[in-house]
């Protein structure tokens, strides 16, 4: 099995362990569909194989032919259950043995289904042929019609009651202790009232948004609460909660209509530009509540709309204390609250705890007080449902495509039990990341592209944008760097000679003063050894002068002496050739000081060229001579001085006088 990084971006990283590897913001999608392509080429060859990233897989055979619908774990936590088309089927994982247990086909496609047992041994399905199925272990036990079309399925388990919401203003229930349908409970909507953003209202008053279907059903686990999320006829959806020992209205809550409608007109403008002239404001579809999740606390709720905001509540106020916005404009699909483990509770204690939500583009999981994200996913292909196992950092999707997909988020939570390994082996991709490369495409900016002449292939499927700039055939690229500089393997080819012919030549057999010179300044000089050369002699100067060799030891060279070593730094000065800033300055090809360069001759306008062949010994008299002359004038100005006059001007004969014989 391959674990592979998924994102890094936001601040925690996210690790793909089932389904497609690749994101949409980690690679493009055309670079995705090649892959694709190239892994099914690959299975039709023969070749086996996980065929690269996109077939990771932590739980085998997790996938359906063409899409999955929804995705739930048992209360023990050992199965998760999906389903999915086409053919319409349910499918049952054991988690222990990260393999499928059981596969049925059913006669309708699957809108919802709820987990009565423990396990996987009874659950109750919502089908999309107005059917309510109830399946047990060996197959499905028993069918019932409902009335209308349905699109929300609940089950109350201190009632056992089954609850199915849908079109129209009823909720149905069906007792399964009895075996018959009971009082439905008939939703009031809201009513009328002068536009206000108000909140909590006592269930009981005239009707004056009608409600026209019911989206969600959410219970709370602390006190049953029954909470339905609706959809009216004005598009002001609400919130209406049920006390199911009454089988009455609590209260309703109304949402911020004027702020979310707003938003949302800017999102859907941004998604999808509004034509003038074809699309006017009154085709909008208002705000609908599309998702509920009440947290084990009993007092919080989440509340998802079809404008892409997710509301969190306190059931003691009628404001939300945080509002989040997906950023699509799109209608949220699940809200759930992640439950954090020990190993992570100081991370979200900070923020108050953790809420992901999702929408058909991304998963975001931020934090319930300050909003902020922790992680963003971003699969290639829509999104159908969310389910964050509980306890742990491992988050599933269903989505609109084959494999279901499954990230791990260590910073959201530790790996389950069953699969304890995925600690390891994302500590290890930690310690050891390695970048991925395409070798069959090349990336090029525009100024190389400028130079290969290949500007007018912009706008084409030849160049493929990516960043600051454009991906290219890694065949086209080679084509037109050769068309472009046609001597360049010519070139290259004598480069290498060249270096070649200069490796030989260091390695011969020289003089002992060359030799000891080479050494001395290091055996790495290869550009620039006139100024190698010139700071090994002023190097070996500055040594003679402190060891005191030189032969005058009057006080002016004593003098002389302290300040040509003040000059110089000192001992302890740090020598240019062995400074490992600047080793390229003698390595490098590209730092060699061009003397006939014009900017170089301004610069040294007395510059000669140094005679290369001089022998050490020669320097050496240059210099002895040069202190010797340097001796004598600090002497004749020392005795002057001691004096207090001008010493007698010597002259010697014959001059050279203007116009004279000589």
């Amino acid at each position: 099995m391959v674990v592979s990084l998924a994102s890094t971006g936001g601040a925690a990283k996210i690790y793909c362990v089932n389904g497609g590897g690749l994101s949409s913001k980690n690679a493009a999608a055309w670079l995705e569909a090649k892959l694709s392509d190239k892994n099914k080429r690959r299975k039709k060859g023969g070749q086996g194989g996980t065929g690269g990233e996109g077939e990771i897989r932590l739980i085998q055979d997790f996938d359906f032919p063409e899409a999955s619908n929804k995705l739930k774990t048992t209360r023990d936590g050992r199965y998760l259950l999906a389903t999915g088309t086409y053919k319409p089927r349910m499918k049952v994982f054991d988690l222990e043995e990260l393999s499928m247990k059981m596969e049925r086909v059913t006669d309708s496609e699957n809108v919802d289904f709820a987990i009565l047992s423990s396990d996987w041994t009874k659950t109750l399905h919502l089908q999309s042929d107005r059917s309510l199925e109830l399946h047990t272990q060996s197959s499905s036990h028993y069918r019932v019609r409902m009335p209308r079309q349905g699109r929300t399925l609940a089950y109350n388990f201190p009632t056992c009651d089954a609850l199915v919401g849908g079109l129209g203003t009823e909720v149905w229930r069906l007792n399964l202790e009895v075996g018959r349908f009971m009082k439905p409970f008939g939703l009031e909507g809201a009513p009328e009232y002068d536009g206000g953003e108000g909140g909590g209202v006592p269930g009981s008053g005239a009707t004056g948004d009608a409600v026209t279907g019911v989206n969600v059903i959410d219970i709370n686990p602390a006190h049953q609460l029954l909470c339905f999320g609706t959809e009216t006829r004005h598009g002001r959806g609400t919130v209406e909660m049920w006390d199911p020992r009454s089988r009455s209205r609590a209260g309703i809550l109304r949402l911020p209509y004027a702020s979310l409608a707003q938003s949302s007109m800017s999102s859907a403008t941004l998604q999808h530009p509004r034509l003038p002239g074809v699309d006017d404001d009154s085709s909008t579809g208002g705000v609908a509540v599309t998702a509920l999740a009440n947290r084990n606390d009993g007092l919080n709720l989440a509340v998802g709309t079809s404008t892409g905001h997710i509301l969190l509540y306190d059931l003691r106020a009628n404001k939300p204390y945080t509002t989040k916005d997906q950023g699509y404009g799109l209608p949220v699909k699940k809200v759930e609250w992640v439950e954090s483990s020990p190993a992570t509770s100081s991370d979200a204690d900070r923020e108050g705890g953790w809420v992901a939500s999702a929408d058909e583009k991304v998963v975001k999981i931020w934090g319930k007080d300050t909003g902020t994200n922790l992680v963003a996913i971003n699969p290639p292909m829509p999104i159908n449902d969310l389910h964050i196992y509980p306890g742990t950092g491992l988050v599933f999707l269903a989505n609109e495509t084959s494999p279901m997909t499954g990230y791990y988020v260590p910073q959201l939570g530790p790996a389950p039990k069953w699969c304890r390994f995925l600690d390891n082996m994302t500590e290890e991709m930690e310690d050891d990341q390695v970048t991925t490369i395409y070798d069959d495409y090349k990336f090029v900016d525009r100024a190389e592209l400028d130079d290969l002449n290949l500007t007018h292939l912009i706008g084409t499927d030849t160049l493929k944008p990516y960043m600051h700039g454009y991906f290219v055939d890694l065949r086209l690229y080679t084509k037109a760097r050769a068309i472009a500089n046609p001597f360049q393997y010519a070139e290259h080819r004598d480069q290498l000679v060249r270096d070649k012919l200069a490796a030989e030549q260091e390695s011969r057999i020289r003089g002992a003063k060359k030799a000891a010179g080479s050494q001395s300044a290091g055996s790495g000089v290869k550009v620039n050894k006139a100024l190698a050369k010139k700071l090994r002699t002023e190097e070996e100067r500055q040594r003679k002068r402190e060891a005191g060799e030189l032969s005058d030891d009057d006080e002016g060279t004593k003098r002389r002496k302290k300040k040509n070593a003040a000059a110089a730094g000192g001992a302890d000065a740090p020598s240019l050739l062995k400074d490992d800033r600047f080793g390229d300055l003698f390595t490098n090809p590209d730092f060699e000081i061009d003397e006939e360069s014009r900017e170089f001759q301004l610069l040294n306008p007395s510059t000669k060229p140094r005679q290369h062949q001089a022998s050490d010994d020669d320097d050496d008299d240059d210099d002895e001579q040069d202190e010797q002359d340097e001796d004598e004038e600090a002497s004749n100005s020392d005795s002057s001085a001691e004096g207090g006059a001008s010493p007698p001007l010597s002259l010697s004969f014959p001059l050279a006088l203007p116009g004279a014989r000589p």
